[in-house]
């Protein structure tokens, strides 16, 4: 299997472009150090690489266990008899800490662009609390008007997910939906032909020239991801309704933004946080 083949299979079972791109790179670079037809590869060289990457690139484990499985994944592909087990592989560390924007800052965000649609994706982006290929792919037909919410399909992994939306924000999508004459058939933020915006394209030329705009140091997963959660939680969420938000395969991925916060999960379990997702001004 080429790795063109690879990058197929992976796109196959619907992984996202990052993990893609971060797998192909990394199987591309091994392969290269390999020199050698990858059914000739041993423990030994996989030894011989991870020592290479940890001594002298001096690699994060984190970054040399992302390394391993895309290795991993591609020799179990091409049914190479590796005994992964005894290949000495660093622990992982916990080095979460993202970037977080104070709710100015988000509001500023929102309110920067002079484009409707432009606006719309990113309040739909943040509230919904989408990856930018979840929120390219939405369609008309996946705004669920009566109970306010988003049909998503997950860009990593899981299932399909409705996803709560401020009634506001609904409003405003029905009306944009109108006035652009949209059918349930059609992208909800389509590009001038119709057909759905690449997630790059709305990274690089739709949200980064707005943070750019107010001089903020910020991705649009800091955004829409790190920053909602976080927000969500300070404003007294339930555990609940912060997992269901998040869609994360592992739950232990929420509680992160917990501890993140200094709460604990007995406060985000108490009755009187909020079950209900609406819209919190700023």
């Amino acid at each position: 299997m080429s790795l063109e083949h690879f990058i197929a299979f992976m796109k196959m079972e619907n992984r996202s472009t990052h993990t893609i791109k971060q797998y192909a790179y990394h199987v591309d670079m091994f392969l290269n150090w390999l020199n050698k037809p990858i059914q000739q590869t041993t423990e030994n060289d996989l030894f011989n690489y991870i020592q290479e990457l940890y001594q002298n690139q001096h690699l994060k484990t984190n970054t040399i266990n992302v390394v391993v499985n895309a290795i991993r994944k591609y020799t179990k592909i091409m049914d190479v008899p590796l005994k992964w087990n005894t290949v000495p592989i660093p622990a992982t560390t916990s080095d979460f800490n993202p970037r977080i924007l104070t709710k100015q800052q988000v509001n500023d965000i929102l309110l920067t662009p002079t484009n409707h649609k432009h606006y719309l994706m990113l309040k739909t982006g943040y509230y919904a609390c989408l990856r930018a290929g979840e929120l390219c792919r939405l369609e008309v037909n996946d705004l669920v008007q009566p109970t306010h919410s988003l049909t998503v399909v997950p860009e990593k992994h899981g299932k399909t997910t409705n996803v709560p939306l401020p009634k506001t924000l609904v409003h405003e999508l029905q009306d944009y939906i109108k006035d652009k004459h949209l059918t349930k058939s059609n992208y909800l933020f389509p590009t001038r032909t119709g057909s759905m915006m690449n997630p790059n394209y709305f990274s690089s030329r739709i949200f980064t020239p707005v943070v750019k705009q107010l001089k903020l140091d910020c991705r649009y997963h800091d955004f829409a991801r790190h920053t909602r959660l976080t927000q969500l939680i300070m404003d007294g969420y339930s555990f609940e309704v912060v997992n269901q938000i998040a869609r994360h395969r592992n739950p232990a991925q929420t509680l992160a933004y917990i501890t993140l916060t200094g709460m604990n999960l007995r406060q985000l379990m108490s009755p009187t946080n909020r079950t209900v997702y609406d819209e919190v001004t700023s």
